[in-house]
């Protein structure tokens, strides 16, 4: 047997011609290489790179889009106005031809009386108390005595937020009077009214009963978001719309909550000299708007001994400060402000407010 399988092995052998040594080196020999000579460059194949130029070319677009949308939420969020920087917008442009006239503007706008060297003061030291601040400020200023005012930016739109409360009380004292709402009718709270935010009613039980005068009180004072929500449901919308362009405040908007200082230095100046309701509601209505819990901003500038009656409004990035200096020389303050630094605020609204009284009452 082994004889017999010794034979046919060589047999094997010798019909296929190689033996299996023979065969592994052969096999060896004829492995392909790569081919490294230059002039066979074109022949070759390059192996696929994981970021080819269409990857790297979308990373690269990704990150331009990512950058310019932050940019340009950081920019707005300041009302496009950082600090040290004029506030730039863009206007007039020709929407039918993108390459036509654009008007770029600069700065903010100023107005006052010509040879007015207070309103002329007043303006230059709130443009330098700006200068360095991120966001978009405003102010006007409204002498009682004879009407002459002046301001910054007065005429341009703002977020007036709970300064939008003031028109619905002098409303609803100018309904009492021509006998189309009772003030001291009771209201009773439902939990359906409350509204989450400034004020004390949203704390309060469900149930529990205040008349409509308490709630014009509580949104002088404590700039309630309840007693705002119920007294606008009880009177209407569409009835305070149109007691907005009565009184002449046309840019104003209760949906948006979008106004101007200018509008509401009117309706100061209207409530104070007699032309919104009688000089008993008028009192009352300023009552409500002095020793408010907001005495930080326009009343902290000026001397304790006086007497100042407000209505104040934040927001995100917003704060809103309005109201009558009850000074030997009474005037009407606006002061409003977006896209700022909620801590700047809290230290320019002061000053200006100081700046203000000490040129308006000659004080050195």
């Amino acid at each position: 047997m082994g004889l017999f399988g010794n034979k046919k092995e060589e047999e094997y052998e010798d019909e296929e011609g190689f033996s299996e040594e023979e065969e592994y080196r052969d096999r060896k020999l004829t492995r392909k290489f790569k081919d490294l000579n230059p002039e066979n460059k074109r022949k070759r194949k390059e192996p696929p790179k994981p970021w080819g130029k269409s990857e790297r070319l979308t990373v690269l677009i990704f990150f331009l889009i990512t950058t310019l949308l932050a940019t340009g939420m950081f920019l707005f969020s300041h009302d496009f106005k950082l600090p040290g920087l004029p506030k730039i917008s863009f206007k007039n442009i020709n929407m039918g031809n993108p390459f036509g006239e654009e008007i770029i503007q600069v700065g903010q706008k100023s107005s006052s009386i010509q040879n007015d060297a207070k309103a002329q003061k007043a303006i230059t030291q709130f443009k330098n108390n700006i200068q360095p601040l991120s966001g978009f400020y405003g102010f006007l200023v409204v002498r009682l005595n004879d009407g002459i005012n002046y301001g910054v930016s007065s005429d341009s739109q703002f977020q007036g937020a709970s300064l939008l409360k003031l028109p619905l009380i002098t409303l609803m004292y100018k309904m009492s009077e021509e006998g189309s709402l009772d003030l001291d009718t009771k209201y009773t709270l439902r939990e359906t009214d409350k509204v989450r935010g400034s004020g004390v009613l949203f704390t309060q039980s469900a149930g529990t009963t205040y008349t409509y005068r308490k709630l014009a009180e509580y949104m002088g004072k404590n700039s309630d978001r309840t007693a705002y929500k119920v007294m606008k449901d009880v009177i209407g919308a569409d009835k305070l719309k149109n007691y907005l362009n009565e009184i002449g405040m046309n840019s104003t908007n209760i949906e948006t909550g979008m106004t101007t200082p200018n509008d509401f230095g009117l309706l100061f100046t209207k409530l104070w000299n007699g032309k919104l309701v009688g000089q008993t509601n008028r009192d009352e209505i300023l009552g409500f708007l002095q020793n408010t819990i907001y005495e930080n901003w326009i009343t902290a500038g000026v001397p304790k001994n006086t007497k100042v009656a407000h209505k104040f409004g934040q927001d995100t990035k917003v704060i809103a400060d309005g109201g009558i200096v009850l000074a030997d020389k009474p005037y009407v303050l606006i002061i409003m402000s977006q896209g700022i630094n909620e801590n700047d605020a809290s230290v320019i609204f002061p000053k200006i407010s100081r700046d203000i009284y000490t040129i308006e009452n000659d004080v050195q």
